[in-house]
């Protein structure tokens, strides 16, 4: 029996090895994960952040989705207190167990100490989306390296090479999107943000101004619950969202809500964001750290964020091959072992 248990461990091992996924791949040597084609899930996308702020790059070359994330946005707490069990009702549940009567126990546990159903929920940032107006799209490749910190995109365009890079800086906390194309027309489409309804309620409002496309909004919960009845969280935290849009080539069109594109060869997107939960004047702040990229070049934005996340990467190494040669070596001679035993 422990013969034939190891045989299936083995067996598993060696199946997993043979797999073959034509949509992802894993260079052990770069620490680069990639993929052929974009995201269709949300689960699909590739996650980068600095611990305060987040994304999730879907990598679609023709309508891009970049989904936002801030630690903080929760809607408000409403006091909500805890279950009215105290050691006396501690007490009478042990002795209910020792009796063996669960059904009583369970009853007793979920009336004196559980609030029974509670919903309040972390919620999303909201949605960067960057809709291009591409050609035929070749040689499609997205990717993440481990190593780095940054989702890569890489096609082309009727032949003509697109690239773009996304990261979130720890350093100067910000999220940096860059574009460049060689197509001789450049980029050419919107950028738009927008953050999902609570109940059919607006929870944020986009606009422009002085070419930067802004949203700012508050986290409510309107299907909120608390000990299994509605308890509706008509507040929260406040937020603002900033995204500084610089271009090379062609240019930038604001509109009432979006940014146009017309023929750009270069686009760079940092984006800031900042709540009420850390700061009293988080709009305040937003202007304060686009201040301070101001002097910054793209470059030097993604050398400082590469070293500060090396920093801390590069400490541990995991080699997941020699772990899986050192098993199959120990499986194998465990088997052999056995072998000989059963041959005595």
């Amino acid at each position: 029996m422990e013969y034939f248990a190891l045989f299936l461990r083995l067996s598993l091992i060696l199946i997993i090895l043979s797999c073959n996924n034509d949509s992802f791949e894993l260079n052990s040597n770069s620490h680069e994960v990639w993929y052929k084609q974009a995201a269709l899930l949300w689960e699909e996308a590739l996650p980068i952040g600095n611990g305060r702020l987040g994304a999730m790059v879907f990598g679609n070359p023709v309508h891009e989705r970049i989904q936002l994330n801030d630690d903080s946005l929760w809607p408000n707490d409403l006091g909500w207190n805890h279950p009215d069990g105290n050691p006396e009702d501690l007490k009478n549940i042990r002795q209910l167990l020792i009796q063996g009567d669960k059904k009583a126990v369970d009853s007793l546990l979920v009336k004196k100490f559980s609030r029974k159903n509670v919903v309040r929920s972390h919620q999303t940032l909201g949605d960067l989306f960057i809709n291009l107006n591409h050609g035929i799209i070749t040689e499609y490749k997205r990717s993440l390296r481990l190593d780095e910190g940054i989702t890569s995109v890489f096609y082309k365009s009727d032949g003509y090479k697109i690239t773009q890079e996304a990261f979130v800086s720890a350093p100067d906390q910000t999220i940096i999107i860059s574009l460049k194309s060689n197509h001789p027309k450049g980029l050419s489409g919107s950028i738009q943000l927008s953050r999902p309804k609570d109940e059919g309620v607006a929870t944020a409002k986009t606009f422009t101004k002085k070419g930067s496309l802004i949203m700012e909004g508050e986290v409510t919960q309107r299907k909120g619950t608390f000990d299994s009845k509605p308890n509706p969280i008509l507040e929260g935290v406040k937020f603002q969202t900033i995204i500084k849009a610089i271009n090379k080539g062609g240019k930038i069109i604001s509109t009432d809500k979006k940014l146009e594109l017309k023929s750009v060869k270069e686009l760079e997107l940092r984006i800031v964001s900042n709540s009420s939960f850390y700061h009293q004047n988080y709009k305040i702040k937003n202007f304060e750290q686009l201040n301070n990229l101001k002097e910054k070049s793209f470059n030097n934005l993604k050398k400082n964020h590469v070293e500060d996340h090396q920093s801390l990467y590069n400490r541990v190494t995991l080699d997941l091959k020699q772990i899986i040669d050192y098993k199959i070596s120990q499986l194998i001679n465990e088997l052999k072992r056995l072998k000989k035993v059963e041959l005595i």
